[in-house]
Order: C-alpha cells, then structure tokens, then sequence
C-alpha cells in the first residue's frame, strides 16, 4: 500500500466514523439505547417519519383544492364559449333544444366542485390538527374563518358565477 492512501485512510478515520454525531462518541453508540431509555432514538425516527406523512398530505389536498377551482374555471370558460359560439352559427336554431341544458351545467359544475372543495378542506384541517399536535404547538390549529377563507372566497367566487350563468344562459 502507498503512503499516499494510508494518510488519506488515517486522516478519514475520524471524520468517517458514524460516532462523530453520537454525544456518547464512537464507542457510545452501541451504549445510547440503553443511556437513553432505548426508545428515544425510534420513537423521535416514528415522529419525524409521521411529520413527513403529515405535511405531505397537506400539501396533497392544497393541490387538490387548487386543481378542482382551476378545473370549474377552465370547464367554465369553454361552456360559455361554446354556447356564445353555437349561438352565433346560422343553424343555431337547430340546436335550440340544448340551449335549456347549457344553463345548468356551470351549476352542476359549480355544486360538484364546492362538494369537492369542501371534503379537501376538511382533510386539510385534520392534517394541520395532526401537525399542530405534533408539534406541541397549539398556535398552529387552523380556526375556520380564517384557514379557511381562500377555500371560502373561491367557493363564493363559484356560486356567482353558477347563479350568472343560470340566469343568464338561455
């Protein structure tokens, strides 16, 4: 062996040993179960494991919420393109039998997503509960009105224009 790579393995020793972290120190390690009650290790390993599930899942039904609005919005967009398009057609008389429906598929849309919204954001709020409990830090627990409001305004957002579309679709 080269004296090169025995300075190299001499000097990588004590930083590659897995007990640089350990406050026992190298030896400590086999030690720390039983110096530590010999569940800190594993039950600290379960809640960070947990914590990662927990936000994971928040992020999951954000998402979610999000895609449902911009799903009733683009839905939105192409039925009342559609109707203004098939009301500017010359045989737009031979499709007068639809013009009754059009007027309540932005509503249907619109009851659907707020369905869908809804049971989100209430998986949501069981998810930020979890994480505030795990946590220990009873601030975080999410209060309706306010963790709530994007989730309320977009909802409100949807009924005007169920009701706009309702009424004025014909």
């Amino acid at each position: 062996m080269s004296p090169v790579a025995i300075l190299a393995i001499m000097m990588a020793l004590p930083m590659a040993s897995a007990g640089r972290f350990s406050p026992f120190g190298p030896l400590g390690i086999a030690l720390q179960p039983l110096l530590l009650g010999g569940k800190h290790s594993a039950e600290g390993h379960m809640d960070q494991e947990r914590y990662k599930r927990i936000c994971a899942q928040i992020s999951y039904y954000t998402d979610r919420m999000d895609r449902a609005f911009n799903r009733f919005v683009q839905l939105s967009i192409a039925t009342i393109g559609g109707f203004i398009w098939l009301k500017t057609q010359p045989m737009a008389k031979a499709a007068d039998y639809l013009f009754p429906v059009v007027r309540w598929i932005i509503p249907f849309l619109a009851f659907v997503t707020v369905l869908e919204i809804a049971a989100d954001w209430r998986s949501w709020h069981g998810y930020r509960e979890a994480e505030a409990k795990i946590l220990e830090r009873p601030e975080l627990d999410p209060t309706f009105p306010i963790a709530g409001r994007l989730e309320g305004v977009r909802i409100i957002i949807m009924i005007v224009v169920a009701f706009i579309a309702f009424s004025y679709l014909q």
